[in-house]
C-alpha cells in the first residue's frame, strides 16, 4: 500500500530479517535494553503474554518486552488504526474532526494553524487517504504520546501524492486519545514497496525522583538550545551525533525520510537549518518523559519544524524525531 525508504526502520528490516528471539538478541545487544523489535505483522510491547489484536491487514500481537506495570502504547495504536480506517469509511475531513479537538494545530507550510477550523472551512477533501503508524510512542504515564508512518493519497484521476506523517497525541477527559499536532511531508514514490502491518513500539522510562513535567520542561529546552547552537557551527554529524537518540526518524519535504542518527547527512547538509529558531510552543509529559516543541527556522530557506524529544536514563535528552516543512 506504501512506498516506503527501507533503509529508515532499521529495527523494522531485523524483525523481518531474522527469528523473533534473534531480532530481541540483537537488540538487546545494541542498546541495553528489552527489545523493541517487531516479528513482522507483530507490535512488542510489555505484558506476561501475548495479545491478538485486530489491524486492517493482519492480526497484530502483541509481545512481552520491556518491564513495566501497564502497555500503554496499545490503545494509541489501536485508536490510530481505527482512525485510518475511518477516513475510507466516512471521509477525511470527518474522520480527523472526530479525533481532534478544536484545539487541535496542524504545522502546515502556511505556519500553525487550528486543524478543525481549516477543515470546517474546506468542507470535503476528494481522494482516498491511506496510512498506517510504523512507529508508536507513549510517555510513561500515558498523558502523551506520538506515532508515524507513511501516506499516501489517492486523488481523482488516479494521481497520487506521498509522503510521511506525525501525530502528537494526549489523553483525552473520557479515555481514549485527542490528536494534538499533526505534521506531515510530501516525495515522490519511494523505491522500495512494503506493507505497513508491523509497528515498532517504545514506552517512556521511569525518572529517578518522580520528576514532574513542570520541572523537566526547562531541562528539555534547555537541551534544545543547545542543539540549536550546535547546529550553527558544527557538521550535521555532529551535532545529531550528540543530541539525537540513535535511531532518530528526520523527515523533511522533498525526500523520503530517515531512520538513524548517523543517516541525517542523507536528506540534510551541514547549513541546512543555520539561522534564527524561533518556539512557538513546547510541552513535556507529566512524567518528565516524552515531550515536542516546533516553531520556525529563518534561514536562506524559511522551515517550519516539529521536535519529539525523550529522556534517557543514561543520557539525558534525546531528539527522536525532527520533521521539517518547507515554509509557503
Amino acid at each position: 500500500m506504501f512506498k516506503v525508504n527501507l533503509l529508515r526502520y532499521s529495527f523494522l528490516i531485523i524483525g523481518l530479517l531474522l527469528p523473533a528471539s534473534a531480532a530481541s538478541s540483537a537488540e538487546t545487544e545494541k542498546t541495553g535494553n528489552p527489545a523493541v523489535v517487531s516479528p513482522v505483522r507483530a507490535v512488542t510491547a510489555p505484558g506476561p503474554a501475548a495479545t491478538s489484536i485486530p489491524n486492517s491487514a493482519s492480526a497484530v500481537t502483541i509481545t512481552p518486552g520491556q518491564v513495566i506495570p501497564e502497555d500503554l502504547r496499545r490503545p494509541l495504536v489501536l485508536q490510530e488504526i481505527a482512525f485510518c480506517q475511518e477516513t475510507l469509511t466516512t471521509g477525511i475531513v470527518p474522520a480527523f474532526l472526530t479525533n481532534s479537538t478544536e484545539a487541535t494545530i496542524r504545522l502546515s507550510p502556511q505556519g500553525p494553524i487550528k486543524l478543525a477550523a481549516d477543515l470546517k472551512a474546506r468542507g470535503t477533501m476528494p481522494g482516498s487517504l491511506y496510512w498506517e503508524p510504523m512507529v508508536a510512542f507513549a510517555s510513561v504515564r500515558g498523558d502523551l504520546g506520538f506515532t508515524s508512518g507513511p501516506w499516501e493519497l489517492e486523488r481523482l484521476g488516479d494521481s497520487r501524492l506521498y509522503g510521511e506523517y506525525l501525530s502528537v497525541w494526549e489523553k483525552a477527559p473520557g479515555g481514549g486519545f485527542n490528536l494534538l499536532l499533526h505534521a506531515s511531508v510530501s516525495h515522490g514514490p519511494s523505491i522500495f514497496r512494503i506493507s505497513t502491518n508491523s509497528v515498532i513500539a517504545q514506552q517512556g522510562v521511569y525518572r529517578p525522583g518522580n520528576v514532574s513535567g513542570e520541572k523537566a520542561a526547562p531541562e528539555m529546552m534547555q537541551t534544545e538550545r543547545e542543539f540549536i547552537a550546535a547546529l550553527q557551527t558544527q557538521t550535521v554529524d555532529a551535532a545529531y551525533g550528540k543530541y539525537g537518540y540513535f535511531d532518530l526518524l528526520v523527515a523533511r519535504d522533498g525526500k523520503s525520510a530517515v531512520s538513524g542518527r548517523g543517516l541525517v547527512s542523507k536528506v540534510l547538509e551541514s547549513g541546512d537549518l543555520r539561522g534564527e529558531w524561533k518556539v512557538a510552543d513546547s510541552r513535556v509529559s507529566s512524567g518528565g518523559d516524552l515531550g515536542y516543541s516546533y516553531g520556525e527556522v529563518l534561514g536562506t530557506t524559511k522551515r517550519w519544524y516539529l521536535h519529539i524529544w525523550e529522556f534517557e536514563s543514561r543520557g539525558g535528552w534525546k531528539l527522536l524525531a525532527q520533521f521539517l516543512i518547507d515554509a509557503k
